[in-house]
């Protein structure tokens, strides 16, 4: 499995992220966004919960970019928690919106992880052979 850029998934590492966000939900958390702050060494190091109130509009991405601009972190994970672990479109949008906000910065968009109860998808991870 590759991203786009031809280099080598690291199927390890999205598998804890999918398990650090599973240990941290809640029963009533489908939707919820998770904007997890990356270091240099490609560790999480902070995150914020953002609840579902709905979709993510356009000036909730515009406020998450800025968040993240102003932390200038050197790179971020979102992940979404979905039962089925399957993307909406809405989890593209986002994906779509978010790297265009963050295009010109110095904080890279990793990926969008799909988080569900038993599996993990990612727009540019793809979806692992054996999921976690």
């Amino acid at each position: 499995m590759h991203t786009d850029n031809d280099a080598a998934v690291d199927v390890p590492w999205y598998e804890a992220l999918a398990c650090a966000v599973r240990d941290r939900r809640g029963d009533g958390d489908e939707g919820t966004t998770w904007v997890l702050f990356v270091d240099d060494e490609r560790k999480i190091f902070v995150g914020m919960a953002i609840e579902p109130d709905g979709e993510i509009g356009q000036a909730e991405v515009d406020g998450l970019a800025e968040v993240i601009r102003g932390l200038d972190p050197p790179a971020v994970v979102v992940a979404v928690t979905r039962d089925e672990g399957e993307p909406l479109a809405a989890d593209w949008r986002l994906w779509e919106e978010l790297r265009g906000r963050l295009a010109v910065s110095r904080t890279e968009l990793i990926d969008v992880v799909v988080v569900g109860r038993h599996s993990w998808w990612a727009v540019l991870g793809g979806r692992p052979d054996h999921a976690s």
